[in-house]
């Protein structure tokens, strides 16, 4: 398959107890958190990809704690702030967009890519 949001929402879970394999090519949004969170096989190093540290992992999941507060308006709801919080500490630790909302779909399939994307930017806009 060809990584993409739509895509990886709509692959991971059919790959239970299968293989998946992702193909990158130019213009296609980097995979690397949902790679990262999965501990997929990289075959340009021979290696599983490493896993994330575990204060990070821990962000990641109070981060989809917040899936009713990630289902609203990431500019204007009153709990915006709960997600962004730890959206904001994953932005800190240098993780970008595409890292972030891969990784998270790779653990949370209920949570629209879509929703996530708002989210981040919402926080980044407010960390400038």
């Amino acid at each position: 398959m060809w990584p993409d949001d739509r895509w990886l929402e709509r692959a991971v879970p059919m790959a239970v107890r299968q293989t998946l394999i992702v193909l990158e090519r130019a213009g296609c949004v980097d995979f690397r958190g949902w790679a990262t969170a999965a501990r997929a096989y990289d075959p340009s190093t021979g290696r599983t990809m490493p896993p994330l540290g575990d204060p990070l992992r821990r962000q990641f999941v109070r981060l989809l704690s917040h899936d009713f507060e990630l289902a609203g308006s990431a500019v204007r709801g009153s709990d915006r702030e709960r997600p962004q919080r730890h959206l904001r500490d994953l932005i800190d630790a240098g993780l970008d967009e595409n890292f972030v909302v891969t990784y998270a779909l790779a653990l949370d399939r209920k949570i629209p890519a879509k929703q996530i994307r708002e989210h981040y930017r919402a926080a980044a806009a407010g960390r400038s």
